[in-house]
């Protein structure tokens, strides 16, 4: 996603240059094509930031999953290990399968909400890793 972003910010860059050339005195296409290619990079960063910000953290009371909308705005859930019932993974386009990341699903008994850990790095691997962890936790006994 970033690497996009770049290679869109420098081609937008280039047609700047390469329209200064054919006509420098018009300077109106070469700001507005400069500043797309500032939104771009600003945009770029952004995402990149958010990205980052995705966080899954595996103690002994489970698994805790912090997704970012925004740079504003956050959502952070949480599941025991013996509530797991199934994990699955989702990967969306090449780019997800280049890079290596998809959708991490961990699928919670009824009551309890679904956590999904969007951009998740490797996600075969942690969903085996969570899936083995889970299975090793000790059942949930609930008195009626």
């Amino acid at each position: 996603m970033i690497l996009v972003g770049l290679l869109i910010a420098g081609f937008i860059y280039g047609l700047a240059c390469f329209l200064h050339t054919q006509n420098p005195r018009d300077t109106t296409p070469i700001a507005i094509l400069q500043l797309m290619g500032v939104v771009v990079l600003i945009s770029t960063a952004v995402t990149a930031i958010v990205y980052n910000l995705h966080s899954m953290t595996l103690n002994d009371s489970g698994v805790t999953i912090k997704n970012w909308g925004s740079l504003f705005f956050s959502s952070e859930t949480h599941c025991d290990w013996n509530e797991i019932e199934d994990l699955n993974v989702q990967r969306g386009g090449p780019l997800a399968f280049v890079g290596g990341y998809g959708n991490l699903l961990i699928q919670t008994a009824g009551t309890e909400t679904n956590l999904r850990f969007n951009y998740c790095p490797r996600p075969e691997y942690w969903r085996d890793y969570i899936d083995q962890r889970s299975e090793s936790a000790p059942e949930l006994v609930r008195n009626v």
